[in-house]
């Protein structure tokens, strides 16, 4: 109960972390889109820079991720 059975594209609940992890990534952008909002001048641009910087290595991990997984 709660765990995605083997073999199957089941969603994850809460008993996985998953779901867990998946929320706290969805907040973690909203916090920073709102720190870029509330932002001007040099700030502005380091936060803009550094979001671009963690989806970009997100991107990256999440296809070497799934090439681990299908080989």
């Amino acid at each position: 109960m709660g765990t995605p059975r083997p073999d199957r594209d089941d969603a994850p609940h809460l008993g996985t972390g998953a779901y867990r992890m998946d929320q706290d990534w969805h907040i973690l952008w909203l916090a920073l889109s709102g720190l870029i909002i509330a932002s001007s001048g040099l700030i502005l641009t380091v936060l803009t820079s550094l979001a671009v910087m963690l989806m970009v290595s997100a991107i990256v991990a999440s296809r070497i991720g799934r090439r681990a997984l299908d080989q």
